[in-house]
Formats: C-alpha cells, sequence, structure tokens
C-alpha cells in the first residue's frame, strides 16, 4: 500500500500541513489552496489529519471531557465539537494546532437511521470541511498571533491601486470584483474573506460564489462560467488560476457597495465605516466568531483581547483609505457601473 504524502501550504507566516487518504477530498483541498503551494518561511503551524475511515463516538467522548455547550467539550488542553456528521478535535501547543476530523459514530437505533439517509440524500460536502479544519483555524491564527484581521469582502488591484468591497450578501461584491479581474484587467485579492493588517491587504484567493442571477448580469464571462465549478447551496462557486492573483498591496479605496435605481459615490467617515464593516461581519456569520473555532481561545493562555486589537488595526487601516459608499444602478450593466467607478476615483 502506498504511503500518502502530506499537503503543505504557506499562507503568511502560517504552514498548513494536511494529511487526507480520501482521494476526492485531497483533490479539493489542492484545488482549493493552489495559490499557497510555494514554499515560504512560516511562525505557526496548522497539522490537519482527515481520516474519514475512522469513526468516534461523541457520546463516548462525552464521558472523558467536559460538556460546555450542544455538540461541544473541553478540557484544559483539547477542544471538541461535533458538525454535520464529524468531530473535529483540536488541540493547541505554543507554535502548533493539530487538528482530527473524524466521522461520527452513532450509537442508538435513531441516529443511526439517521446517518443512513444522510448518506442516501446527501454528498459529502467537501468545502464544508475545509471550512472548519482548514480555513477558519487559518484565519483564528492569522487574528490571534500576527494582527491579520478578516472583515467581510472582496478586493482587487490594478497600477498598486486597490478596490475593496464590503457589505452584505447578495449586494454585488463577486459579480465587481470578478468582472474587474476577467475583463478590466484588474488583479484579484479576495472574495468573501479580506485579510488586512495596519499596512497592507493580503491575497486570499478562496472559491469565488456566483449566483445563477449573477451569471445573467454578465454575459461576457459565459465562456469562463462555462468551465468547472461546484455547486453548493444554490451557488456556483468558481477558482481563477495564479496569473490573475494579486500580491498583497496597500489599501486604497474602500466600498460599501449597495444597489438601486442610479450609479452614486458618497463619502462616508471612518468612524461610519467601522461600525458599518463589524455589523456587517456579525451579520453574515462566515467567520470564526460566529462558529464553533472561536472557542479555541479557551485553550489559549495569556491571549489578548482580539475585538481590541481588531478595531485599534481596522482603525489605523482605514486611515490609508478613502471611503464611500458605492451605489450600484440595477438598471444598467456592470460594465457601465464600473465606467462609472473608476472615472469617479480616478484621481484618488
Amino acid at each position: 500500500m502506498n504511503k500518502i504524502s502530506n499537503l503543505h501550504y504557506y499562507i503568511h507566516n502560517i504552514k498548513a500541513s494536511v494529511k487526507c487518504s480520501n482521494e476526492n477530498l485531497r483533490n479539493f483541498i489542492e484545488k482549493s489552496f493552489f495559490f499557497f503551494k510555494k514554499t515560504q518561511t512560516h511562525k505557526f503551524q496548522i497539522n490537519v489529519t482527515i481520516n474519514l475511515s475512522n469513526k468516534k463516538s461523541f457520546e463516548n467522548l462525552s464521558k472523558k471531557f467536559n460538556k460546555i455547550g450542544n455538540n461541544i467539550l473541553l478540557d484544559s488542553n483539547k477542544l471538541i465539537f461535533q458538525n454535520h456528521g464529524l468531530l473535529y478535535e483540536f488541540k493547541i501547543t505554543k507554535k502548533t494546532i493539530y487538528i482530527n476530523v473524524y466521522k461520527q459514530k452513532k450509537n442508538d437505533v435513531f441516529s443511526k437511521s439517521k446517518n443512513i439517509i444522510k448518506k442516501i440524500l446527501f454528498k459529502l460536502d467537501s468545502y464544508s470541511i475545509i471550512r472548519q479544519s482548514i480555513i477558519l483555524p487559518i484565519i483564528w491564527v492569522l487574528s490571534r498571533k500576527f494582527n491579520i484581521h478578516a472583515l467581510h469582502g472582496g478586493a482587487t488591484s490594478i497600477n498598486k491601486k486597490s478596490y475593496i468591497f464590503s457589505g452584505l450578501a447578495g449586494v454585488g461584491k463577486s459579480n465587481l470584483t470578478l468582472f474587474m479581474t476577467l475583463q478590466k484587467k484588474f488583479k484579484f485579492l479576495s472574495d468573501n474573506f479580506l485579510l488586512f493588517d495596519n499596512k497592507f491587504i493580503y491575497p486570499f484567493p478562496e472559491w469565488i460564489r456566483v449566483m445563477d442571477d449573477s451569471k445573467k448580469l454578465m454575459p461576457e464571462l459565459k465562456s469562463f462560467f462555462a468551465g468547472q465549478n461546484l455547486k453548493r447551496n444554490n451557488k456556483n462557486y468558481y477558482l481563477l488560476p495564479n496569473s490573475q492573483i494579486s500580491q498583497k498591496i496597500k489599501p486604497k479605496i474602500f466600498l460599501f457597495t449597495e444597489i438601486g435605481n442610479n450609479c452614486g459615490l458618497k463619502k462616508v467617515k471612518n468612524t461610519y465605516a467601522i461600525n458599518r464593516i463589524l455589523l456587517s461581519k456579525d451579520q453574515v456569520k462566515e467567520f470564526p466568531e460566529q462558529n464553533f473555532v472561536a472557542l479555541l481561545d479557551l485553550l489559549t493562555k495569556n491571549i489578548k483581547q482580539n475585538r481590541k486589537e481588531e478595531l485599534n488595526t481596522l482603525n489605523k487601516f482605514l486611515t490609508k483609505t478613502v471611503c464611500y459608499i458605492f451605489t450600484i444602478n440595477k438598471n444598467i450593466s456592470i460594465e457601465k457601473n464600473l465606467d462609472f467607478l473608476i472615472k469617479k476615483t480616478n484621481y484618488v
């Protein structure tokens, strides 16, 4: 039997090593983290072992660990939670997080019957697994260890000038960043998790999420949409090649997107921007703070108050930008909306 080699990725001071024998999931991981394969120096490590052939019982584990909430167990150095039929086990040392993912073993007849039905009706959700075991732990480590935080938004850059789009779901952020990259020769940084510190925004080019209705709004991208994609929760997920991804860049133009009947660009103060960014982040529930992963804070001694650090960093970050509310005119094409935006911000 051939030995399965680990997969290694280098993400802004973190080395993520993944051991996974499931071929389909392994290929999905390789595809998802294509941008981070280049070996780089790192100061922290995340070791992930995904063993879907091994089953563990949450009920049996609850006899050894304290239950601190529904589906959550904790002791002095280990956090365990169950999610979508899988068990996630976290252990932290000074410079490493160890994460194990197992299938959940059900003991009672009712639970076993539910599992059989789920296997028939639902496929293995590869994205959910990497989100819980790789993406969210990376974002947690970046904020706690390196003061690199995340907000809900996308970003592109051109000629050392960056455009950041923030806001709730369904207001055109993905459409704008994708169209700018494919049609306007911009470089792509992110679609969902925008990473930032005091000075820069950092690339995090995971899957771009596009609704079916959005595809109709961008007929120019027909050939791109015809390519291979992932379908999940009524959304289409796409990836861009390395050549279209930006390196880290200084922030410049920060935009809250809204949809209306006319194009508009209204300048706003940084205090307004901070409140709106944090409210949007809390509302979309995409981040470690709204996930079991946030409970890793309970395993970390002498940790800084992360929200305070995030606010300080966000405030310094926004002093380097000009903030606007950008109203997208729903009655005209995305290209015409972008032409309006680029013209209005040409001298910023």
